[in-house]
């Protein structure tokens, strides 16, 4: 990721991001012929990740209930609930400018990285739902449909003084799968 420098001097500084490691357990069952139902559990390790690590990430527990509902052979209804409390966090900021990223020239106040944060990496709805549907047409061939929604979730970071940075974030996505099996 590239980031213009807070110079203003046309420069650019190179901000390296890692995936962090995850750690996952989670299970399934089938308590009836066409009814399958799961959880997940997952913990992500944002502090430790380069890039995350810098601009206060912090670690993540994330909770996935799900299930599927076959009523045909054809047809399966299927519904989700997601839960990870935010990486980021709002509150009050130090503005002292005592905190060093790696490869940027220039030192950052706390209240500096949730800045970036918040208007940057909005990463911060916390509740999401899911609703899906599959359909058989042949053997071979099949659609899926799929609505996700992440409610709306604030949050707000104050340097102490009156200066303060707020995010607010909500989503909906569809999306459409044709599968074809060969």
């Amino acid at each position: 990721m590239r980031v213009f420098d807070s110079d203003g001097n046309g420069q650019f500084e190179d901000l390296k991001l890692t995936q962090p490691q995850e750690v996952a357990f989670g299970v399934g069952v089938k308590p009836m012929d066409n009814l399958k139902v799961g959880t997940d559990l997952r913990w992500i390790n944002w502090k430790n990740a380069k890039g995350y690590k810098e601009f206060q990430w912090k670690d993540q527990w994330v909770i996935a209930l799900g299930g599927e509902f076959k009523p045909t052979q054809k047809l399966a209804l299927r519904a989700g609930y997601n839960y990870g409390k935010s990486p980021i966090r709002g509150g009050v900021k130090d503005v002292t400018r005592n905190k060093s990223i790696p490869n940027f020239a220039a030192p950052f106040s706390d209240f500096d990285i949730a800045v970036f944060n918040l208007i940057g990496f909005p990463a911060i709805t916390q509740h999401h739902i899911t609703l899906g549907l599959g359909y058989e047409f042949t053997k071979n061939f099949s659609i899926d449909l799929a609505y996700k929604h992440a409610f709306n979730k604030k949050v707000c970071a104050e340097d102490g003084a009156g200066k303060f940075v707020e995010a607010q974030n909500a989503q909906n996505a569809i999306s459409v799968g044709l599968n074809w099996k060969f």
